[in-house]
């Protein structure tokens, strides 16, 4: 919790704050960094961009995409447009789309993905959630 708060301290005073909330299902990571976007949110009297992006489902739909190029660079372009201006981004549940497997390793496109997003936030709030240990990652 004094994460958190932290982070919204910083993130209000305009550091480029990266926070990472790992643990079990069902602990209260999603939970906890909804409560930093609706800090920020409420602290900045709505005058921030937040964006939430469920991982596991992003990748559902780029896959969906896939046997339609113009559709996956559409999608492609219109999230990392918004992740690059986004003040703060939300990156939910990474290592949910392993399925509950950790010992499988994520495939190529899966990582590719990631570090797309990561990338397009250098230098910019964001938090992570996910299940994965440190090591796992």
């Amino acid at each position: 919790l004094e994460i958190a708060k932290r982070a919204v301290n910083e993130f209000i005073l305009g550091k480029p704050v990266h926070v990472v909330f790992t643990g079990k299902s069902g602990t209260g990571k999603s939970h906890l960094a909804m409560s930093i976007a609706w800090d920020v949110l409420e602290r900045s009297n709505y005058d921030r961009d937040v964006l939430y992006v469920n991982y596991r489902e992003l990748l559902d739909q780029l896959r969906f995409a896939m046997n339609d190029k113009d559709a996956q660079r559409q999608i492609q372009g219109a999230l990392m447009a918004e992740l690059k201006t986004a003040d703060l981004v939300i990156i939910d549940d990474i290592g949910a789309e392993l399925g509950g497997n950790k010992t499988s390793d994520s495939s190529r496109y899966n990582n590719d993905t990631l570090t797309g997003l990561l990338e397009a936030r250098q230098n910019m709030a964001t938090v992570v959630t996910t299940n994965l240990t440190a090591k796992e990652l």
